[in-house]
C-alpha cells in the first residue's frame, strides 16, 4: 500500500487464466471447426484479455481521486468481461467431444439430472422444449440461455439474459447457449434456429451432468473437466501462460530436468523425459514442487 495516499493499493494481481478447450473442434458433428475456432479464440479470448486488463487498471486506481464515471465505468465493463469470461466457459464445456472421441449424439441427461428436470419441468421433453423455444427467441439479438440452479428457489430453472450481466442472483448455471450472433453466423447466417437444433446434439451430458453434481455438493468426475490426457495432479499442470512464459525464455532447457537440453524426441511429443526416465507428467511434477521452471 501506498503510505502517502491510502486509496492506493499496489496489489500484485494473478493474471485470469485461459480455460482450454475440452472437445476437438474439427470433430464437431454441424458446428464447423471455423466456426468454434474463431467464437473461442476471438469471443471467449477477447473477453478474457479485456477482463485481465480492466482488472490491471483497477488495481492501481487511486480510489480517492478517480473520477466517478472512470469508476462506474470500468466496474461496468469488469462486470461484463466476468460474466462473458464465465458463461464462455460454461458454454465450451457444455458441447460434446472429449479427448479422441467425437460427440456422442447422446440426446438425454444422466439419472440424477434427468430426474431434477423431471421434478422442476416436468419432464425432460418439457424441459428441452421450453430451452430451446427461448433460446430461438433470442434469434437476431443477443444473450444467453441459461439452465440454472438457484439457491433461493431450490430448483433449476431457464433464465433468459439479454447479455453478460443478466445473471440470476444466488444462480449458478449448468448449461449456457451463447445467442449472440458471433456464436452462429459463420456457419448458420441467420438461421439462429438451426444453430440451436444443432448445439443441442452436440451437447456433452456427462459433463453437464457432473456440473450439476457440483452445484448441488454431490461431487463430479473432476477429471471430465481437464484437458485430455492431463496429469490429475495439479502440480503437474502448466497453464497456456506458464508454457507461452517458458517458450519466451528461449525454450531450450527442458524444465522436466534443468541440467537436460531437449532432444529430437521430446520436441516432438515424447511422453516419457529422456533425462529422468520417468513420465513427463511426473518429472514436471517433481521439477516444479523442486523449482518454478
Amino acid at each position: 500500500m501506498n503510505a502517502g495516499n491510502p486509496s492506493r493499493h499496489t496489489m500484485e494481481l494473478t493474471a485470469v487464466t485461459v480455460r482450454p478447450l475440452l472437445l476437438k473442434p474439427q470433430w464437431m458433428n454441424g458446428l464447423s471447426e471455423r466456426l468454434l475456432v474463431s467464437h473461442y479464440e476471438n469471443n471467449y479470448g477477447g473477453a478474457l484479455r479485456r477482463l485481465n486488463a480492466i482488472r490491471a487498471r483497477l488495481a492501481a486506481l487511486d480510489w480517492e481521486r478517480t473520477p466517478v464515471f472512470e469508476i462506474n465505468g470500468l466496474k461496468r465493463e469488469e462486470l461484463m468481461a466476468m460474466g462473458s469470461v464465465t458463461l464462455h466457459e460454461v458454454y465450451f464445456d457444455s458441447l460434446g467431444g472429449y479427448g479422441d472421441n467425437p460427440p456422442t449424439g447422446q440426446t438425454d441427461p444422466p439419472a440424477e439430472l434427468a430426474h431434477a428436470l423431471e421434478r422442476d419441468f416436468g419432464s425432460v421433453a418439457a424441459w428441452r422444449a421450453q430451452f430451446t423455444a427461448m433460446a430461438k427467441a433470442q434469434g437476431g439479438g443477443a444473450g444467453w440461455t441459461i439452465l440454472t440452479w438457484s439457491d433461493r428457489l431450490g430448483c433449476l430453472v431457464n433464465q433468459w439474459a439479454a447479455d453478460h450481466t443478466h445473471g440470476l442472483p444466488g444462480g449458478r448455471p449448468i448449461l449456457a447457449l451463447d445467442m449472440y450472433e458471433h456464436a452462429y453466423h459463420l456457419d448458420f447466417g441467420a438461421r439462429a434456429a438451426a444453430y440451436v437444433d444443432q448445439v443441442m446434439a452436440n451437447l456433452h451430458w456427462e459433463r453437464i451432468g457432473s456440473r450439476y453434481g457440483r452445484v448441488i455438493g454431490d461431487g463430479a468426475a473432476e477429471e471430465l473437466f481437464l484437458p485430455y490426457g492431463a496429469p490429475p495432479q495439479d502440480e503437474a499442470r502448466i497453464s497456456a501462460e506458464e508454457l507461452k512464459a517458458a517458450l519466451g525464455r528461449g525454450g531450450r532447457t527442458c524444465w522436466l530436468a534443468p541440467s537436460c537440453t531437449l532432444p529430437p524426441h521430446c520436441r516432438n511429443g515424447s511422453r516419457s523425459c529422456h533425462a529422468t526416465g520417468r513420465s513427463r507428467s511426473t518429472a514436471f511434477a517433481a521439477s516444479r514442487s523442486a523449482a518454478p521452471p
